[in-house]
């Protein structure tokens, strides 16, 4: 308890008196609702203290930092680290720098995928079609598509502008003033 005390400050009271309950081993509730309560929670205060008590602080051991680094180093990517290891992805990045680890740049395609990618657009496929067969955003496939240096199709459907001209001609003359707007 007291090193939960030198890790966080600014402990919103309610949380400062349940944590007094548990040091001065007074028995609680295991279900949270009920220790709130027990603590003298109001109902108003519950949402910050579950916060608090939710907010973990994982402090990874010098063993740890190893690790990851040697899994980084191994290929493993920010995202599935700081799965792993239980902490953010800035986390894991923060702890790469400290260890000299140079931070490799993040491309969603492999070159020969990217290669795919650029021959199945100019064979016909859409942006859309593409990005789910890849799994990745529509933007991504734009993205790489432009760096090859393809021009983009003008796209296939009519905009929305189009498509609200065509609703408001349908309407006739009752539809002229809304044009007229």
């Amino acid at each position: 308890m007291v090193r939960l005390r030198e890790l966080l400050s600014s402990f919103p009271q309610p949380l400062v008196r349940a944590l007094n309950m548990v040091e001065v081993g007074q028995s609680y509730s295991r279900e949270p609702a009920a220790a709130l309560r027990q603590a003298g929670v109001r109902p108003d205060q519950e949402v910050s203290v579950r916060l608090a008590l939710q907010q973990s602080n994982t402090i990874l051991t010098a063993d740890q930092v190893t690790d990851l680094v040697g899994l980084y180093r191994a290929g493993s990517s920010l995202t599935a680290l700081s799965r792993q290891f239980d902490i953010h992805e800035q986390t894991v990045r923060a702890h790469l720098c400290r260890q000299g680890v140079t931070i490799r740049p993040q491309h969603v395609f492999t070159t020969g995928q990217s290669e795919q990618v650029v021959a199945g657009y100019i064979a016909g496929k859409s942006l859309r079609t593409l990005a789910r067969e890849f799994d990745v955003s529509t933007g991504s496939i734009r993205n790489y598509v432009l760096r090859a240096g393809v021009a983009l199709r003008p796209p296939v459907r009519p905009s929305r502008h189009a498509t609200s001209t065509l609703a408001l001609d349908s309407l006739g003359q009752s539809g002229a003033w809304l044009r007229e707007r």
